[in-house]
């Protein structure tokens, strides 16, 4: 199982390692994938671009993407690239932020930073997951928690067809 985007945490992965599966968090930033590792030892981590991984086709028994297709304006290159590491019929679970259009963020809590979160249309989301050949099993949209970013939150379960 691949938990792609898994941040400095490692929290959605050591959630599914706990289910059973073996679970291999990948993240764009090094620094992200050392600080998971140094949280969640008994996991492995490594830094991988999500358009590019360093794994065999068809070698993946299944994906959760929590919030990591949030930072690309067209995700269908990353769902492509998903798909083609996954065997038939492995689960595919993602979320993202509902929405049209996208957010700029140039500061967090003091720090600076440069971030674009790109919001996605429920149905065209699970449109463009189908055609990089997912089945998609269902597609949820809730309304955020106090707490959260005000954008809906979209949740889409399927399998690699």
């Amino acid at each position: 199982m691949l938990d792609i985007g898994c941040g400095a945490a490692g929290h959605i992965g050591r959630f599914v390692a706990d289910l059973g599966p073996r679970v291999v968090g990948v993240d764009l930033s090094p620094r992200s994938a050392s600080l998971a590792a140094r949280h969640n030892t008994a996991l492995g981590f490594l830094a991988a671009d999500m358009r590019a991984l360093p794994f065999a086709t068809g070698a993946g028994g299944g994906i959760v993407a929590f919030y990591s297709l949030i930072y690309e304006a067209d995700p269908r290159g990353a769902l492509r690239e998903l798909r083609r590491v996954l065997t038939v019929g492995a689960p595919l679970l993602v979320a993202v932020h509902g929405g049209a259009g996208a957010h700029h963020f140039d500061s967090y809590k003091g720090m600076a930073i440069d971030l674009v979160l790109h919001l996605r249309e429920p149905e065209t989301f699970a449109e463009q997951v189908r055609r990089a050949g997912f089945a998609v099993d269902a597609l949820e949209v809730r309304e955020p928690y106090p707490f959260e970013h005000a954008t809906p939150r979209v949740y889409i379960s399927g399998r690699a067809a």
